[in-house]
């Protein structure tokens, strides 16, 4: 075989070889980022999971016993858990966000100044740097919208986390057939992997 053609051979499996590298680093990279940008919802996901694993029993009634609708049983479960997580979540956000907004910040610190100032006189020290009580107002009310934030994050949270329980109610027997399909574990040792997730959810 002549020396060009097997140089040509070589290159040209070199050259495949790169391009699958860069085909799997740019996938892998993409991954990352979906992952980065979705991260948002993984509270909403496995908070979907527990609550799946707790009304499993009763959809699977309803559906089977009862004869209702997938869709109707769904969807009465979800209206039923946004019922009892609703109540607390509202009056959460109420407070807060109300709190939050209503709070005089300027005075509070004016009187906490006051405080250190005459503190800091009649010990004749210096309890805390003026520069870090002109920048303490800051911090706190970065704070207390940093709560207001997260308020607001935790009902955004829940509403994904409800849409996500419809569908995994709606297609259970799917879901955990195909779970079951892939899980590493078979026998005595997946009942048992079942009987303490289900303990460990239920505690």
């Amino acid at each position: 075989i002549p020396y060009d053609v097997i140089m040509e051979e070589i290159i040209k499996k070199n050259n495949a070889f790169f391009r699958q590298l860069l085909f799997l680093a740019l996938l892998i990279t993409i991954g990352l980022i979906i992952s980065k940008q979705l991260g948002f919802f993984l509270g909403s996901f496995l908070g979907a999971i527990i609550i799946y694993i707790v009304l499993r029993n009763v959809m699977f009634k309803l559906t089977e016993q009862y004869v209702w609708r997938r869709w109707l049983a769904s969807l009465v479960l979800v209206l039923a858990v946004l019922v009892v997580s609703g109540d607390y979540g509202y009056l959460m956000i109420h407070l807060i966000a109300s709190e939050v907004t209503n709070v005089n910040f300027g005075g509070l610190f004016d009187r906490f100044n006051d405080w250190i100032s005459e503190t800091g006189n009649k010990l004749g020290i210096t309890i805390m740097p003026k520069d870090i009580l002109d920048k303490s107002e800051g911090i706190l009310t970065g704070f207390a919208s940093g709560a207001l934030n997260t308020t607001y994050s935790f009902a955004a949270n829940i509403f994904m986390m409800l849409i996500i329980l419809y569908f995994m109610l709606t297609a259970g027997h799917r879901m955990e057939a195909k779970v079951l399909e892939y899980m590493p574990l078979k026998g005595k040792s997946l009942i048992v992997l079942q009987r303490e997730v289900k303990n460990m959810i239920y505690s």
